[in-house]
């Protein structure tokens, strides 16, 4: 069973266009518990406009990728 009291990550990656939850939200949820403040959270989207990654930013993203850009995920 998930017990979330002992749970451990390193990064968080998640999509942006999600059922239910999308990943900007899942951010602002994660941000806001004091033990998952500095967790890195990697988004991954084809939604590359500067607007959509300024929104990443303002809910704590800490890298915005683009799923098609090949070379940048690569890297």
């Amino acid at each position: 069973q998930f017990n979330r009291s002992n749970f451990e990550a390193d990064l968080l990656l998640t999509d942006i266009e999600m059922p239910n939850m999308n990943g900007l939200e899942l951010c602002e949820r994660v941000r806001s518990h004091n033990r998952w403040r500095e967790l890195p959270v990697v988004a991954m989207t084809s939604l590359a406009g500067d607007v959509d990654k300024a929104n990443g930013i303002k809910v704590g993203v800490s890298e915005y990728m683009v799923k098609l850009n090949r070379d940048e995920l690569l890297e």
